[in-house]
Parts: C-alpha cells; structure tokens; sequence
C-alpha cells in the first residue's frame, strides 16, 4: 500500500497564507513625516518605518519557519503594519519549494538507500558566512571583532551584493553604523535598487545622525545633510520636536536652525520668550502657508495693541502690511475703520466702512459708521441706502437725530413714522402787551394785539395765516390798526428757508403798511451761517410806529429796509462764538431818510453738562455791541421819525440763556443779560420842513439790564398753553412786553418743542433757525 504524504500544520496554513497574498494588491506606500506641524509626537515620527531587516535575513537563508516567526511577531507588535508585497510574494515562494522537497524527500524514503557519497572539502569562508547566516541578532552582537572584520574583507573581496548586505546588517546590530553604510553603499552599486540594501542604508544613516545629534556635532549633521538632505531633515526634525515637547528649547531650536525648519524656529522661539525674533523670521519666509498665517497674525496683534494704546498711525501702518499679504478679515477692517475715524481720513475710512458693510449687511453699527463718514447730500448714501436696508435705517436716524438737534422739528416730524406725522393742524389764540416808557409821556408808547392764527406743517414744511387787532397809545395820541400776516417756512438737510409777509391798515387815515423778510440758514459743521432781508417796522413811538396826523399833517411810520447776517462757529461741543452783521435804510411819510449800521459779537459756554437739571443747554458768556446812526431822529418835530437812533452806542457786558429739555410736557427758557451802555446821541434837527434848528441831545451812560422769561405746557394731549415776559431797563429807557397763546392741536402731542416757545414763532424771529 503507498504511504499517504503528510506535511506539518503549521507549514500547510503559512502556504495558503502567502498563497493567497500573492493574488492581493497590496498598498504599501511609506508614510511621509510631517516637517511642519508641532502637534504630531516626534517618538511616532520617528519610530513610523517597521525594522524588517531580521525578516529579510531569514529569508535570505532560506530559513522560513524563522521568517515566519518573525513574521508573526512583527505583525503582533504593528498591529496596522501592513507587509509589503516583496516580502509575501518571498515567504510564498520559499514554503512552495519546501514543500516540493519534502514531497521528494518522502519519494526517496520508498527507494533503495544509494551508497554513501564521497566525502567534500568545506571552504572555510562559505562556512563562515553559512554560520553566520543562521545566526540571530543577539548573536551578532556577541561575535569577536575579528570574525566581523574577516566577513567584511571576504564580501568586500568576493563582490558579493548578498554577503555584503549581510555583513551590513551584522554591523547596525552592533551600532557600527558609518562601516555598514559602507558595505549597504557598495552592494547597491553593485546590484542597483534593492529594498534591503535601501532599507539598511537608511537605518545606518539615521543612526550616524541620532549619534552626531547626542554629540552636538554640527560639522557632521551639516555633512549629512549634503549627503542625505530628505532623511537627515527628517531625523533631525523629528529630534527637535521631542525636544520641543520636552521644553528643551535651546537644544530645539539648534536643530531647527540646522535643518532649516523655519516653522520650528518661530514656535520655538515664541516659546522662549523670543516673540519679536519668532514675528520677525516668520515675515521673512512668507512664502509658506503657516509662516505667512503666524506673520499676518503678529501684524494684527500689533495692529489691535497700537490702536488700544491709541497710536493710531501706528496701527494704521500695521494694517496696511496685512494688506500687502492678504485681505484683512473682519476684526482687522473693523480695526482699520475706526482708526481712520480717529485719523479723520476721510476716503478710507468710507471705504474700510463699505467693506465692512459688504460683508456683514445687517450690522447697524457698521451702517452708521459709513453714513456718518459721508456729507448728508453725498449721492453715494442714496446708492448705499438703495443696497443695504441697515444703511437706509441708519441715514434716516441720523436726518431725524440732525434735524432734532438743530432744531428743525418740521423736518424730524417728516422724517419720523409715528402717527405725528398725520394732520398736523394747529389752531391758536393770542394776546400780547407792549409798554415802552422814555419818561417822557410824548414819546412813550403802549400797544395791545388780539390774534387768531392758523399752521399747518406738510413734509418738513410749515405754512400760516395769521390776523389781528391791535391798539396804540402814546402822548395825545391813540389809533388803531387791523393786521394780516402769513408765512412759509421749510427745512432741508443742512438748510432752513423763511418767507413772511405783513399787511397794516391803521384807522384815522394814517397810511397802511407792508412789511416783510426773507432769511435763509446754512448748517456746515462747524460752521452755521444765518442772513435776512427785511422790512420792518420800527415800534418805539406811536410815530415811529404808526405816524400820526396832526393838524393835517401827517408824518411819521417808520420802517427799516436792511439785511443782516450773522456766522456762528462751535469750537467743540461746549463753546461756540458768533459775528453779527446789520445795515438798514431807514425812510417814512414825511420823514427824512438815515441809515443805520451795526456790530456785534459773543462767546458762548455751554455747561448744562455739569448741572443735574434737564437742560437742553445753559450758555453763558460776554458780548459786546456798537450801533451807528447816521442823524439822530429822535424827535417829534415834523420831519423826525421819533425813534432811537444815537451817532454812536456802544454796550458790553454778560449774558446767560437757557433752554429746558425738548419733549417734555413742559418746557421754559429765557435770557439774562448785564452790561454798560454808552450813548453818544449827537445832535437832532428840529422842524426839519420848517426853521430847521439843530438841538443838542445829551449823551447817557450807565448799566443796562434785560430779562426775557418764557414757558409752554401741554394741559393734554391737544391743548397747550404758552407764555413769554420780557423786560428791557437802561438809564433813560424801559421796555415791557407780555404775551399768551393759547394752541389747539389737531394731532395728539406727547410732548412739547421749542419752536413752540412765543419767541420762537415764525412771525417772530430775525432768522430762520425753526
């Protein structure tokens, strides 16, 4: 019967194992060691390539059940080491001959035993490395000197690639890593490219690396580096890093600089305390993506710290270096933007704005800050408003915060989308009476006015009619006179405009009246320029005022035909001086023609800041003044008009004025004003159609006081009820004037404003300032 062949287990599964590899494509492609990231660990950089050359040997010697030991324990200890296809396709092809020789040899034991063969003389070389060959690393690393070194000439002699791989291999057990370069040197040039020979070669030069770094050995890591640059870069980084991890920084950066790793020298550089020296480097290699990232960051820190410490130029130039790598981010623009604000850089700041506002469109901080940085009219806001609904909220808030604070109420209501905006009607009802006492009871005057009135404001403008009954007294005289007034008012952006005109009709045959002004405000912060011209009548005396008709004379009702301009300057939010400008041609019935011009100026200080009380603001300040009349018509003689008109007056002293907060239920303002008067009258020509004489008048001098108190109060939300007192004192003339109004609103209010106050009406005012 035949003898069934039998094969160890063992054997039976490593054939099928490498069998069936050899059909699998394998994927064995090394891992690269990542140079620029200090977060991988340097022992995993290193340690990332599995040490094969024990497998290799075995295999080499034919050894397979060693190779597949080593096989299993290499696998055990990597458990993701995945064996390359080279070292398969070996073991696979050593366990199919093994195989067939056993298959032989169990062949030959059914034969006939042949005669024994003649004995053979063994080379003692081939028995040299036939031992060595079989042996184990631990092995290797006990073996004398000389039997190495014979192993080495016999290789070196015989040009044998695979003795002198072996030979290699022998060495870097024994860590003489510089002669097993030499012999893994030599067995490549023989045979060419050659995975052990690769693989030891490798290792003895990682070896001859990691022995210069313990050795501080610059002279050979710069060597190596020539001979080596990919793998001793590698080994040195790797090196670094754990130095790095270990806080060894010195010793860190040292290799950084001899490899050349200039990410490492920023980082380790930044870790000791070196920042400067770290932002410096990395701006000088800005052509990696990490160190450009670390540079454009330290420009922005420096950016951010000078804008805080507010050097604004400073931060400015920082910026501007950002952008001559890259595009500023958002907290960068934002940073650029405000410090163009503070440089008062007009263009770029609305550009840095707009940018911003491109990016984040609802950001209303960012939507103010662009329309600020802009002129009210500036056609740009209209195309921004049109693209970003922030930019229209925010150009809509600040009309209505400019027109509120300037005082164009008319306009802030227009602007506004409360319901204040409908039917804004007003009905009103007033009384006022005026005394004005030279102590002279020819030429004092008092007056009475009953008026009705009708406003109605439309789109930030305001219109009106107004009629009324007025009485005069003064001396022998009494008249009275039927008026009709109207005006039209309007607020632009930076702009008010006022139109008023005026019809008197006196009883006793006295000639009627007409007056008028135009005036026109101009707001250019700092800057706000106010101009009128006007007609208007001069009511010192009932001459003046209305003439009078005196045994068929009549003469007298005096009006003033003129212009006036005055400029206002705000230094800074509390202070503020003024220039006034007034020139009029003076002409009546029967009454020779004069001219008047004159003078005046003020500083002004705001410090209702430091008060607790709600004022809106609290000035105070001095003034000074002169006036110049060419003749002085200060008489009652036929030909003179009978008013106030000196050569020369000249008044200086204080003022304050004060106005309460607006929108409230309530509201007072008023005006105290102390000062010394000079007054030169100069002569007056008596009977100027008749024996014309000229008198004499004396001139006054002496301390002049004037007080102007007023207030408003919203009884509810439609009645309101206003007042306003005045008083005038010098030492040859006083003046007394006392006003109520009582208003009807047609919307209901909330609140009141203050070109509500009596002196604020627009049949009223010099300027257009409502």
């Amino acid at each position: 019967m035949t003898r069934r062949s039998t094969s160890p287990l063992w054997l039976s599964a490593c054939v099928s194992f490498a069998l069936s590899a050899n059909t699998v494509n394998v994927d064995y492609q090394k891992q690269a060691l990542d140079q620029q990231s200090a977060e991988l660990n340097a022992q995993e950089l290193f340690g990332a390539k599995v040490d094969t050359f024990a497998l290799w040997h075995y295999i080499r010697q034919q050894r397979t059940d060693l190779a597949m030991q080593e096989l299993q324990r290499l696998k055990q200890t990597y458990p993701t080491w995945r064996p390359e296809k080279a070292i398969l396709d070996a073991i696979a092809a050593q366990l199919r001959i093994a195989l067939r020789l056993q298959s032989q040899a169990q062949e030959s034991e059914q034969q006939p035993k042949a005669s024994a063969r003649p004995t053979v003389v063994v080379d003692p070389v081939e028995q040299l490395f036939s031992r060595l060959s079989r042996q184990s690393k631990p092995q290797w690393q006990k073996l004398p000197n000389k039997t190495v070194s014979t192993a080495s000439k016999a290789a070196f002699a015989q040009n044998n690639p695979e003795r002198l791989r072996l030979v290699g291999w022998i060495l870097l057990s024994r860590s003489q890593y510089r002669q097993a370069l030499e012999h893994f040197q030599h067995a490549l040039a023989i045979t060419g490219p050659n995975t052990s020979a690769e693989d030891g070669r490798d290792t003895a030069l990682k070896g001859m690396i990691n022995e210069a770094i313990k050795r501080n050995d610059q002279a050979a890591l710069t060597q190596l580096i020539a001979q080596a640059p990919t793998l001793a870069n590698a080994v040195i980084n790797a090196s670094a890093w754990q130095r790095f991890d270990a806080q060894q920084f010195d010793t860190a950066l040292t290799l950084f600089t001899t490899s050349g790793h200039q990410y490492g020298q920023v980082l380790t550089l930044e870790k000791m305390g070196q920042e400067p020296q770290a932002f410096e480097l990395a701006c000088q290699h800005v052509t990696q993506a990490n160190l450009l990232h670390y540079c454009i960051e330290g420009y922005a820190k420096r950016q951010l710290a000078h804008f805080q410490q507010q050097e604004y130029h400073q931060s400015e130039i920082m910026a501007e270096a950002i952008q001559s790598l890259g595009k500023l981010n958002d907290q960068q623009m934002e940073i650029y933007a405000w410090t163009q604000a503070k440089l008062n850089h007009r263009g770029q700041r609305q550009w840095a704005f707009a940018q911003l506002i491109s990016r984040q469109p609802n950001n209303h901080t960012f939507a103010k800050a662009l329309v600020d940085s802009f002129d009210p009219q500036d056609p740009l806001l209209d195309q921004f408003s049109h693209s970003y609904p922030s930019v229209q909220h925010a150009l809509t808030e600040k009309q209505k915060q400019t027109a509120w604070s300037r005082k164009q109420f008319n306009r802030f209501y227009a602007l506004d989308s409360t319901s204040q905006q409908a039917d804004q009607t007003t009905l009103s009802a007033g009384f006022d009476w005026q005394n004005n006492d030279t102590g002279n009871n020819l030429t004092g005057l008092q007056s009475q006015q009953y008026s009705l009135g009708y406003t109605r404001r439309n789109d930030g403008a305001q219109y009106g009619l107004k009629t009324a009954y007025l009485t005069y007294q003064g001396g022998n005289f009494d008249t009275q006179a039927s008026q009709l007034q109207a005006f039209y008012r309007r607020q632009g952006g930076d702009w008010n405009a006022l139109a008023r005109l005026t019809y008197q009709q006196p009883q006793d045959n006295l000639p009627s009246r007409w007056f008028a002004m135009l005036s026109g405000v101009w707001f250019d912060d700092p800057w706000s320029y106010a101009a009128s011209l006007y007609r208007d009548p001069i009511e010192e005396t009932i001459l003046s005022t209305t003439g009078v008709n005196d045994e068929g004379e009549r003469w007298g009702s005096v009006s003033a035909n003129g212009a006036r301009a005055l400029f206002n300057y705000q230094w800074d939010p509390t202070w503020s001086s003024n220039a006034q400008l007034d020139w009029a041609w003076i002409e009546g019935t029967d009454v020779g023609s004069n001219q008047k011009f004159s003078i005046s100026t003020g500083l002004n200080k705001d410090i209702a800041s430091q008060l607790s009380y709600p004022f809106d603001y609290l000035r105070l300040g001095p003034y000074l003044s002169w006036m110049h009349y060419q003749e002085n018509q200060n008489d009652y003689s036929l030909g003179n008009g009978g008013y106030f008109s000196p050569q020369q007056f000249i008044s200086a002293g204080g003022q304050l004025q004060w106005l309460s907060e607006e929108n409230r239920t309530w509201q007072w303002a008023g005006r105290i004003a102390l000062g010394y008067n000079q007054v030169d009258n100069g002569d007056v020509i008596s009977d100027r159609y008749g024996a014309s004489t000229s008198v004499s008048q004396s001139n006054d001098s002496g301390l002049g006081a004037a007080l102007r108190l007023e207030g408003q109060w919203l009884l509810d939300s439609r009645w309101e009820l206003a007042g306003l007192l005045e008083y005038q004192a010098s030492a040859s003339y006083d003046q007394a004037l006392l006003g109520i109004e009582l208003r009807w609103n047609q919307a209901e209010r909330t609140g009141v404003t203050s070109d509500g106050l009596i002196s604020s009406s627009p049949y009223r005012l010099h300027y257009a300032w409502y």
